[in-house]
């Protein structure tokens, strides 16, 4: 009878870095779909950018615990920003050995300032997630005095302003790449505010059916956006679907890592393991990959090899890479005592 009592949200939180290095790997299959046709197979691939949405949502559903803690806003943003800004300064000076660069590009890079005023940048990611994470304690304010309305009211601005942008035809560039997956983080947030509550209150019970119901519709979305709706596709209107599907997939697959775990605890640990090893360096993996091995994998042909050898090769380089860069960067953190 416990077990009926136990919160069906808090299981995000004890698989949590699974379902991260599971979307590490799905983001670095999409860097394989150009290889792939349209079966089943080539359309998981070619929608491996949901990923980051699994990064989105499982960080917003992180910091609503964080923000139970008692710490200061400053100590907030210190322990956010040593997470992310080491590695991923790291990283970039790996990509200027590499390829070269000038002072102009690696300061626009490493502050994430370029991306927002179209100057060079070392993708959209990191520097989306700056910025979340300063609006976070602020909105976390607001959110406490009223969870659901605060969600939705995030969730329709953000989708609103999206779809504004087709209406009017503007175009917002790689900059949609954010806006499209506020939602999804705020959702995240929700989730993790859901976790914490009694279940046995029905004012903030909300069933994980209703998420899976949302699953369904988005991935039915999805799949006619695919086969029919080719320009909805063009537009990015599947990237934003995503807010529909993510959470109730990740309830999903986290039931059917805990149904394996008790009933075939061997052959959960083949998968759990390693999935958990990826995602303890989850960050540094997708930016290795994304932004310094993957325009290898597309962009150079004087490396005579099988587009499938190479995709291999140079994915294994790159978790190898992001494997010695979360070490040391963790080494060193330890060592001044902010690990």
């Amino acid at each position: 009878m416990n077990s009926e009592r136990i919160n069906p949200y808090t299981i995000l939180s004890t698989y949590r870095l699974p379902l991260m290095g599971i979307a590490a790997l799905w983001v670095m299959l999409f860097h394989s779909s150009n290889y792939l046709y349209y079966n089943l197979l080539g359309a998981i691939a070619h929608t491996g950018y949901a990923g980051v949405d699994i990064f989105l949502f499982l960080s917003g559903y992180g910091l609503y615990y964080s923000s139970l803690k008692k710490q200061t806003t400053l100590q907030f943003y210190k322990k956010r920003f040593i997470r992310i800004f080491p590695p991923f300064i790291l990283i970039i000076l790996l990509n200027f050995l590499l390829k070269g660069g000038d002072v102009w590009t690696f300061a626009m890079q490493a502050s994430t300032i370029g991306f927002w005023i179209n100057q060079p940048s070392f993708g959209w990611y990191v520097s989306a997630i700056v910025v979340l994470y300063l609006c976070f304690p602020w909105y976390i304010r607001l959110f406490r005095k009223s969870p659901n309305v605060a969600t939705i009211t995030t969730v329709l601005i953000a989708i609103g302003f999206v779809v504004a942008t087709w209406i009017f035809d503007y175009n917002i560039g790689i900059k949609y790449d954010f806006f499209s997956r506020i939602p999804i983080f705020a959702i995240g947030i929700w989730v993790g505010y859901l976790s914490k509550q009694d279940i046995a209150d029905k004012a903030t019970r909300i069933p994980p059916a209703l998420f899976y119901l949302l699953s369904i519709l988005g991935i039915g979305l999805l799949a006619c956006s695919m086969n029919f709706y080719s320009h909805f596709r063009w537009i990015g209107g599947d990237m934003l679907l995503f807010f529909l599907i993510v959470p109730g997939v990740c309830l999903f697959l986290c039931n059917i890592f805990a149904f394996v775990e008790k009933r075939k605890a061997f052959i959960a640990s083949l998968i759990l393991k390693p999935m958990t090893f990826i995602g303890t360096m989850s960050l540094e993996l997708y930016l290795v990959h994304e932004q310094v091995f993957y325009p290898y994998i597309v962009y150079s042909p004087d490396i005579h090899l099988n587009k499938w050898i190479k995709f291999f090769i140079l994915s294994i380089i790159s978790v190898v890479v992001a494997y010695l860069i979360h070490k040391v960067i963790t080494l060193l953190l330890k060592k001044i005592n902010y690990a």
